[in-house]
């Protein structure tokens, strides 16, 4: 500091300017952060809450991952579909293609003498970390394939050929040491990496370090201390970089595609990993990341908020997150749908393939159907997006979510109804947008069989009213049997309600409606339930405040940043027994 005042006084002699220049130079750092970054800040990690999952009785998995599906033939099919791709040029394709079609050819035992001609030709074709205007990375996304090639394949000679495992660990996995990379790279320490980033390099690097330091290799002797994890301090990083990501959530949570790579990652610490910590912290990571799926999703299909990419944005489909089609894996690996939609028949589900990671009891039959109605609220932190589900055997209403500006990268989604009736596109579901463009959304008003935002909800053309007075609208989907959907629609405002049945007809339930809310004015702050129950909101509650303000008289916790990481009704328990508490 000294320093920069005796430079601001040399070249600046004015005060004021000397000063400016000072605090230009110390706040630098977080300026370009602010405007370029794509990371998470450090923050204290949240509270857990009491929906949060529970792992008494877990017991980790002891195969090390060649014990694989090939007994199923639905695996095989997938596996062999993606080892007769051709091998293409690595400059131009290594970062994805390539190297999962030579992850699929050893596991098939398929060509395997050019899958190794083939990756002794190959040199990186980059580096690892962030691509930008001054530097070309993205070899992480291989280096991560690699590695599972290199553990699954690296002590069978017959089908990883010691050239090629020299040629694996000498040149092409280019991370080791004790000395992870923050940064990306060439932005002058200035800017933090992304956690995809972070995760596929640094567990590639922690990887290497442990297969070095086990079996050496033709430029490394074993047992040299500088690829032990725990003396050159990768673990102890390591094991504090899961750590936030299981107490404070997935900075990039529900990505698309990025949170596929994270789950690759995660995928290979948990399998590979000797450490018992570093293992169970990417295994508990794993079942947070699946359970929560499964409380926001409905028949494989979901519509919650997400960070990155934009372009995702307008997106209308229901099954493009990439992480649908892991789940219909790990939920349906018996089923020849099982890896999904025709978008998720793509080659990176192979990691969930080939990996011995299996849902807990609790998450597959949650994913598969709903045993109870719930209600969760699921903080991912500061300026991020709740996620909010309102769900049961029939339904799941699903908040859209909140735009936190553009260092947050959150793009929040339409407030959504999903029925039992298959639906895969929005345009085919009763949902509320929200007002103007979706970064002016602020689409947090989910409450218990209710949902309000600041626009009208759109009604899907298959559906047609039994009932109607007034601006509601009473439907009778035939994909359920305990609910009636009603809609209230007016200038700037949009309700949503799934009323019990309970032996009323529609006409009757319309009329109580209408009864217990007779002033249409009074609907854009508060509703009445059937219950008698009093719903308050504020449909134009700014980013950072709940849109719900009190329940039954009650003001509720509406800043969602600081909410426990996980609330509400649901069991916890993630392995005792395989049963709900």
């Amino acid at each position: 500091m000294k320093i920069l005042m005796l430079a601001g006084k040399l070249f600046f002699p004015n005060f004021i300017t000397s000063h400016i220049l000072v605090i230009t130079f110390c706040f630098l750092p977080l300026l370009v952060d602010d405007l370029l970054g794509a990371g998470r800040k450090p923050f204290p990690p949240l509270r857990w809450g009491e929906a949060g999952p529970c792992w008494e009785g877990l017991i980790l998995p002891s195969s090390k991952g060649k014990e694989v599906c090939f007994d199923n033939v639905y695996a095989r099919e997938y596996l062999m579909r993606i080892a007769e791709m051709p091998l293409l040029d690595w400059s131009e394709y290594g970062k994805g293609h390539s190297p999962y079609v030579c992850l699929a050819r050893l596991a098939c035992k398929y060509k395997v003498e050019e899958v190794n001609q083939y990756l002794q030709g190959v040199m990186p074709w980059s580096g690892s970390g962030s691509t930008w205007l001054c530097y070309k990375g993205d070899y992480d996304f291989t280096e991560v394939i690699l590695t599972k090639i290199l553990f699954m394949f690296g002590d069978d000679p017959e089908l990883i050929y010691p050239n090629t495992l020299n040629h694996l660990l000498n040149v092409l996995l280019i991370e080791e040491g004790g000395t992870p990379r923050e940064m990306v790279p060439g932005s002058l320490g200035l800017v933090r990496d992304t956690e995809n980033h972070h995760l596929m390099t640094e567990s590639s690097r922690y990887l290497k370090n442990q297969w070095l330091f086990k079996y050496g290799s033709s430029k490394v002797t074993p047992h040299n201390p500088n690829y032990d994890n725990v003396r050159n301090g990768l673990e102890n990083w390591l094991k504090s970089y899961l750590d936030e990501m299981l107490f404070n959530g997935e900075y990039e949570f529900n990505s698309i595609p990025y949170l596929l790579y994270t789950v690759e990652s995660l995928l290979n610490l948990d399998t590979f990993s000797d450490s018992e910590d570093i293992k169970i912290r990417a295994h508990k990571i794993l079942d947070s990341l699946n359970w929560k799926y499964a409380l926001g999703s409905l028949q494989f299909r979901r519509c919650a908020p997400f960070r990155r990419r934009f372009e995702y944005a307008d997106s209308t489909s229901l099954v493009r997150d990439p992480h649908t089609a892991l789940m219909r894996w790990w939920c349906l690996p018996e089923s020849s749908n099982a890896p999904g939609q025709e978008y998720t028949r793509n080659s990176q589900i192979i990691f969930a393939v080939l990996s011995p990671y299996t849902l807990p009891p609790i998450v597959k039959e949650w994913a598969i159907r709903k045993p109870c109605e719930y209600f969760v609220q699921i903080c991912n932190g500061k300026n991020g997006s709740p996620e909010i589900y309102s769900g049961g055997p029939e339904y799941l209403i699903s908040a859209g979510g909140v735009y936190r500006g553009l260092r947050a990268m959150v793009i929040p989604r339409p407030t959504t109804l999903l029925l039992n009736d298959g639906e895969i596109d929005l345009s085919r579901c009763f949902h509320i947008r929200g007002r103007g463009k979706w970064w002016c959304w602020n689409n947090t008003g989910v409450w218990k069989r209710f949902a309000v935002g600041n626009a009208p909800v759109y009604i899907p053309p298959q559906y047609l009213p039994v009932a109607q007075e007034g601006q509601w609208r009473i439907f009778a989907p035939e994909c359920i049997n305990n609910f009636y959907v009603c809609v209230y629609n007016g200038n700037d405002l949009g309700l949503l309600y799934l009323a019990e049945k309970g032996g009323h007809s529609p006409d009757d339930l319309v009329k109580r409606i209408v009864h217990s809310n007779s002033s249409n004015e009074r609907l854009y702050s508060t509703f009445i339930l059937l219950d008698g129950t009093e719903v308050e909101y504020d449909v134009n509650a700014p980013a950072g405040t709940w849109v719900i303000k009190s329940i039954g008289g009650i003001e509720v916790d509406r800043f969602y940043d600081t909410w426990p990481r996980w609330s509400g009704n649901v069991p916890v328990n993630l392995y005792k027994e395989g049963k709900i508490k």
